[in-house]
């Protein structure tokens, strides 16, 4: 399954811009957030929820820093702090189709594991399911 935009008509006519729009005209510097991981990226299993977020990373040079102190990701950060959410925040390069770093945040932790990406989203079905 892949999750292309297929009809780019349909796409737009259902992207809301709710800025530009005037709806948060009054929240001063507070604004509304796309949560990237929420398209594709958002699983619901038995009453269990994951986001993720990924960002680009080629995995050269130093890894960039993970601030949880800007917009979206003191959003993400607050989710993560609610019964049955994991937030998965990456960094990746998709022309290659790696990811390059991980962290799990949920119960107000930042977890790393030694497991890779792929292994780690098999886990969390598995836990989500009953079964792990």
């Amino acid at each position: 399954m892949t999750h292309f935009i297929r009809d780019m008509d349909t796409h737009l006519k259902n992207t809301w811009e709710w800025d530009a729009w005037g709806f948060t005209e009054s929240w001063g510097n507070c604004t509304m957030s796309d949560m990237d991981g929420f398209v594709p990226f958002f699983a619901e299993r038995r009453g269990k929820f994951l986001v993720v977020e990924m960002k680009h990373w080629d995995g050269k040079g130093e890894r960039p820093e993970v601030n949880i102190k800007t917009g979206q990701a003191i959003a993400l950060w607050e989710l993560s702090k609610q019964y049955g959410f994991h937030v998965v925040f990456g960094m990746g390069d998709t022309s290659t189709q790696t990811v390059h770093y991980y962290e799990v945040w949920k119960d107000s932790k930042r977890l790393t594991y030694p497991i890779s990406f792929k292994e780690y989203l098999t886990e969390w079905f598995e836990y989500a399911s009953g079964r792990g």
